[in-house]
């Protein structure tokens, strides 16, 4: 049975180095018919990127190029993407390199032969900067407890998964997605596969402190009203203590008929409170704000652009 895989690349600022991946990902799948799928996100390089991806489309085959209107963000032009392929696997990866193409194969491996409907890559040291790997660290925690990831899995960006998967993951029509939280709903099974993770040749990350604070953030209230519910039971835990305090300090009143001391005490449980309430109210309004983004119904993208190169890549692909 011939196989045919899709990969899908989101691009920002990165058209100097695109010709390598497509070569990379010509040669590492000389055994596939296979499509290339560049996503330009709005590049703040006054066209650079997207001139790079009309060359290659125009000279080179199996490449497909989608300009979006507006910046929406690396997880909807992935979406964008991956709802223009039609590919049997659907691969992901980064568009700085440190993905190598040469790894797909053993990243598509596990699909192939049947075990699995999603292949994860697991990078053992990454190369990232320290804050980077410590926001890394925080959104993988979440993951793990808000998503129900399996123990032995290692998420990352670098990922596999069969058609199946890809389309039920289209199916979510949340404004806000979350890519990871998605995948781990819509596939059945999972694997690591053991992939280097390769320095970082050229430009620099376009996630800083704000990205991964939202992205971290997005896990949580997204995924879960836990917060809320943490909420609710310390202010049930609160209002007994409050309720119990009360009794005693009546009952003292009534059978010693003195007030009770204690100002510095009544100010720390004040300012106390207020704390209280003001982390509830914020938590609401996270939650407010992301169901406003929900009935807005605002489109999630637009293509500008499309652009298809006359052939694809056919090579003979066969299902181990």
């Amino acid at each position: 049975m011939k196989l045919k895989i899709s990969v899908v690349i989101p691009c920002y600022g990165s058209g100097d180095w695109l010709p390598e991946i497509v070569d990379g990902i010509h040669t590492s799948l000389t055994d596939f018919e296979h499509e290339i799928i560049f996503v330009n996100d709005c590049s703040p390089d006054h066209g650079a990127t997207w001139n790079s991806i009309q060359q290659l489309v125009d000279t080179g085959s199996g490449i497909i190029g989608i300009d979006l209107q507006k910046n929406v963000g690396q997880t909807k032009a992935i979406l964008a993407g991956m709802a223009h392929c039609d590919g049997d696997i659907v691969v992901l990866m980064d568009d700085d390199l440190q993905h190598n193409p040469s790894d797909i194969p053993e990243l598509i491996s596990p699909i192939c032969s049947g075990r699995v409907d999603c292949s994860i890559a697991s990078f053992s040291t990454k190369k990232h900067s320290l804050f980077r790997n410590l926001g890394s660290r925080l959104v993988r925690f979440t993951y793990r407890r808000l998503h129900s990831l399996p123990s032995k899995i290692v998420m990352s960006s670098f990922r596999s998964f069969t058609r199946d998967v890809n389309d039920l993951m289209l199916r979510n029509r949340t404004s806000n997605p979350v890519l990871g939280a998605i995948l781990l709903r819509s596939a059945r099974t999972f694997e690591n596969v053991d992939i280097p993770h390769h320095p970082r040749k050229f430009g620099t990350s376009g996630y800083k402190v704000g990205k991964l604070v939202k992205a971290t953030l997005d896990n949580i209230f997204l995924a879960t009203t836990f917060p809320l519910r943490i909420f609710s039971y310390i202010g049930a835990i609160i209002s007994a203590i409050s309720i119990l305090g009360s009794a005693y300090y009546a009952t003292q009143f009534i059978l010693i008929g003195t007030a009770v001391p204690g100002f510095t005490t009544l100010v720390l449980l004040q300012l106390f409170l207020i704390g209280i309430t003001s982390i509830g109210l914020g938590l609401m309004g996270e939650y407010i704000d992301r169901i406003l983004d929900e009935v807005d119904h605002r489109p999630r993208w637009h293509v500008r652009e499309k652009l298809e190169s006359d052939k694809s890549e056919d090579n003979e692909g066969q299902l181990s």
